[in-house]
């Protein structure tokens, strides 16, 4: 009888514990959710001081952190990611036009087809066509 009186007030206190943490929990969670969002605000800054700059590789390298940020926080129907695989296309383009074509090293591309791979399942055609213009930006 006294151990089930102690399983009944262990379950008890731990189901009370629980209940008071949840709410801090979720503070937690806003916290982090608002400094992700934060961080990807000043990189995509980041990414258009590189432009302007005509430094592409930069603006290649610096676009594929705020796709990753950006990854984790994004609206369930992914139109920030879905705007920034744009941008990434945009900056290939330019970087590919440019008169000083920039030329990426073996782990810049390996991290970029690594990424691509994640998400090709959900962006295939975008996928494709951002493989493609690394393939042209490459040779």
């Amino acid at each position: 009888m006294q151990e089930k009186l102690r399983t009944e007030i262990r379950s008890a206190a731990k189901a009370a514990s629980e209940a008071a943490l949840q709410p801090l929990r979720k503070r937690i969670d806003d916290m982090q959710n608002s400094l992700q969002e934060s961080t990807a605000k000043f990189v995509a800054i980041e990414v258009d001081d590189w432009i302007n700059k005509e430094v592409y590789v930069n603006a290649i390298v610096t676009q594929m952190q705020y796709l990753r940020l950006i990854r984790k926080i994004d609206h369930p129907d992914g139109y920030y990611l879905n705007d920034g695989l744009d941008k990434l296309q945009q900056i290939f383009r330019k970087a590919i036009n440019h008169e000083h074509h920039p030329r990426l090293d073996a782990f810049v591309i390996a991290e970029i087809t690594q990424f691509f791979d994640i998400i090709e399942k959900e962006n295939p055609i975008v996928v494709a066509r951002l493989r493609e213009l690394l393939a042209e930006l490459t040779q």
